[in-house]
């Protein structure tokens, strides 16, 4: 008999932050650099890790301003993905920008990034416009993102 894992959130700490590469270099194209999570210490954004037994397998950090959430990136490590983690760090992240009173989130993402348009859709987020040559790839070309926005209903 097997058991479900725990599933727990907690502010990023400093010692988090070469997992966080680690995760962010595995799973993005364009991966942000270790200065720029050390930066997002110091602007106050919403940094949350995801562990799964105590193991930190994904996070999500954005920023609240005011009346709206901006889920800046998030990722799961590739060896956690189909698991619907994403889903539950996505969810979490929502859950602190409606506990913010924010009335609305936003996020970009990749065109062709196809399984997180599919999880942002599902969550109910609608795409507001196309952001032309927003993300760098790997070779120096240019790709488009999409631009995209919920609706806090509560």
């Amino acid at each position: 008999m097997s058991t479900c894992p725990t599933i727990t959130y907690r502010p990023v700490k400093l010692a988090d932050v070469d997992r966080l590469v680690a995760i962010e270099n595995a799973a993005h194209v364009d991966p942000w650099d270790r200065t720029i999570f050390l930066g997002c210490f110091h602007v106050g954004y919403h940094n949350h890790v995801m562990l799964v037994d105590d193991a930190i397998v994904g996070y999500s950090i954005g920023s609240i301003v005011l009346e709206d959430a901006h889920l800046l990136s998030i990722a799961v490590d590739p060896a956690y993905q189909g698991n619907g983690y994403g889903d539950k760090c996505l969810q979490h992240f929502l859950t602190l920008a409606w506990q913010h009173e924010c009335k609305q989130c936003f996020l970009e993402v990749r065109h062709s990034n196809h399984k997180a348009i599919a999880l942002y859709t599902k969550h109910g987020f609608e795409r507001t416009r196309v952001r032309k040559g927003y993300y760098k790839n790997k070779d120096n070309s240019r790709e488009d993102a999409v631009e995209m926005r919920l609706v806090n209903e509560a």
